[in-house]
């Protein structure tokens, strides 16, 4: 019944799971057919992945990332890109940070990976998580300004311009300063004329449920935005497992009834 919604009801994914044959794989794939409608990659789109995994023995090589789509698309699934820009040296392939000193540099190569994973997945994807967790995450945007995200959903937009280009975070209601924050750049994206067209709420829990009247809260007011919401990484580490059946049947109850929502993803 979840599935034949126009709600997106899914799960991230690994790539290779979806391709190779077997043992567990055959089962992975079973459950996922069964129960969702939508997906997002879990790691094989990220930079670092993505540029490994070309020259490496395997684990992140894109014909996974083909196979899996074309696993996906005969069967209907719509599939979220996550993600082209995490502004953290953590993230970042070493051969950027080589480039924190050179901006033009560093601007050219930021370009190019969005040109190249965007055009690889034009067509392929309904949304784009351009950035990834702006207010934690600012290491490139402390070198460029946040003007510097405009020119990053424009060139997102020239790669593929029917994806659905969204910014993606993690506040929970129990974090008012980074609400504020994940706010402020939104507006500042908006204002400034970036093509963002939806807002990725991660929805990790942790080991305590949240309030959902909060909860609600937060999708009213990042709803007043205008833009569709998502809920894009839900997970919990909540140990009782009774509180943790209730709690997720009622976060999934208010989040499904909220006029600003489009979909919802476990985080695997």
């Amino acid at each position: 019944k979840m599935k034949r919604q126009a709600f997106g009801f899914g799960t991230a994914v690994v790539a290779q799971n979806l391709v190779k044959p077997g043992g567990e794989n055959d089962r992975y794939q079973k459950e996922v057919e069964r129960l969702f409608n939508r997906v997002v990659f879990e790691n094989d789109l990220k930079w670092g992945p993505w540029e490994e995994g070309a020259s490496n023995t395997g684990y992140w090589r894109r014909e996974y990332v083909d196979g899996a789509v074309k696993w996906l698309q005969e069967r209907h699934f719509d599939i979220r890109g996550h993600n082209m820009v995490w502004g953290t040296w953590r993230y970042l392939p070493p051969e950027i940070k080589k480039l924190e000193n050179d901006k033009p540099a560093l601007e050219a190569a930021i370009e190019k990976r969005i040109a190249d994973v965007g055009g690889a997945m034009k067509g392929k994807v309904v949304d784009w998580d351009v950035v990834n967790e702006s207010v934690p995450e600012h290491a490139l945007t402390d070198i460029f300004g946040k003007q510097q995200m405009v020119t990053w959903y424009k060139c997102a937009k020239k790669a593929d311009p029917k994806a659905r280009l969204c910014l993606n975070d993690y506040p929970s209601p129990d974090t008012a300063g980074h609400l504020d924050g994940f706010e402020k750049d939104l507006k500042f994206l908006l204002e400034n004329h970036a093509p963002l067209e939806g807002i990725g709420l991660q929805g990790h829990v942790g080991s305590a449920p949240w309030s959902i009247p909060a909860l609600l809260q937060v999708l009213d007011r990042f709803g007043a935005l205008g833009l569709p919401i998502e809920i894009t990484e839900f997970d919990t580490d909540i140990k009782d497992e009774a509180l943790d059946a209730q709690f997720f049947k009622d976060f999934l109850t208010a989040v499904f009834s909220h006029p600003s929502t489009s979909a919802f993803l476990m985080w695997g």
